[in-house]
């Protein structure tokens, strides 16, 4: 789960919900180690 700093609240959130309303798909990472993190390589 990501921090909930104001940034994260005010910024990152209402942004990553417009995006998955208008059908992008959110892959949460893990802060504490990001190799478990899903990556497209053709990113």
């Amino acid at each position: 789960m990501p921090q909930r700093t104001p940034e994260y609240i005010h910024v990152e959130l209402p942004t990553v919900q417009q995006l998955t309303s208008m059908g992008w798909q959110y892959i949460e990472g893990d802060w504490d180690n990001a190799k478990v993190t899903e990556f497209s390589a053709g990113f």
